[in-house]
């Protein structure tokens, strides 16, 4: 029984003598000397069990079987060439779709007002937001990046450390500060270090309302329900909040971008990680 597993190597030898018409052609076409193409050529044939080519003085001509392989290289050929036209097209114009999941505050408040920037510089590349707190699992079929704090370890995803965000309390301006209830972070299952920095230190104060996203505690500090621990970044220069806690952070915490490898190699995505990370950094103080 004769081998049938053909690498491409083997193929373009033959498509290479079919078009050339003989050795010495394909040979030069090549880059090798003749008797190497005779060689392989008549090594390919007694593995296949079948003549592929017509000799007759200096020229070749194409059997019915060599035809077959002839047809199926000219294909592949025709199929790598086009892939090889989209990834220039993709890196000389970098297009399609990016999923883009974090949460909800960080969206609204630090990429939203900028993106039109980035649309004004890549107007074919397509941004999909995903709003989550809960860390989702990197499908490998999905163009999708995360930006987290404090991410879990998943196989085969790079964690990438971006900038670092302090964390300050903040309460609403001429009010009593002592008696004002506090706002706290709670996001199921996660156990974050802004949930467990209000857990202790508000035993003896009443927890007036519970979020999972800064931008709530954000906006109900703001409407004066009472004093929160939020992202320097949302509550310096806001006139309807004050802060009261000293000039060091209560806490700072590493925002990190989360993607599989391969993704992260896709022209779009670089360039998408590279923006974010120059947006990132000129924001948050």
């Amino acid at each position: 029984m004769h081998s049938t597993s053909i690498d491409w190597d083997q193929l373009k030898i033959v498509l290479t003598v079919a078009r050339a018409g003989n050795l010495t052609k394909a040979a030069y076409i090549l880059g090798i000397n003749q008797s190497t193409v005779g060689r392989r050529l008549s090594a390919l044939e007694q593995q296949l069990g079948t003549e592929l080519f017509f000799r007759s003085n200096n020229t070749m001509s194409v059997t019915e079987s060599g035809k077959v392989l002839v047809v199926q290289a000219e294909m592949i050929e025709s199929a790598t060439q086009n892939a090889l036209e989209q990834i220039g097209r993709m890196n000389a114009q970098p297009e399609g779709l990016i999923r883009f999941v974090t949460m909800g505050w960080i969206c609204n408040h630090l990429i939203l007002p900028r993106l039109n920037c980035f649309y004004t510089r890549y107007p074919n590349i397509e941004v999909q937001a995903i709003a989550a707190t809960r860390e989702r699992f990197f499908d490998q079929g999905e163009v999708e990046i995360a930006l987290r704090f404090e991410p879990r370890s998943q196989n085969d995803v790079l964690s990438i450390p971006v900038v670092e965000v302090p964390y300050a309390i903040y309460a609403p301006p001429n009010s009593e500060l002592e008696p004002l209830p506090w706002l706290g972070f709670r996001e199921d299952q996660l156990n974050t270090e802004p949930e467990r920095w209000v857990q202790n230190r508000a035993d003896d104060n009443h927890v007036r309302f519970w979020a999972n996203d800064a931008g709530l505690i954000y906006q109900g500090v703001r409407s004066g329900i009472g004093k929160a621990l939020l992202p320097e970044v949302l509550g310096e220069g806001d006139p309807k909040l004050v802060r009261i806690s000293g000039a060091e952070p209560e806490i700072v915490r590493t925002l990190h971008i989360q993607v599989l490898p391969a993704i992260q190699r896709l022209k779009r995505i670089e360039i998408f990680i590279e923006w974010l990370t120059e947006t990132l950094k000129a924001t948050v103080p």
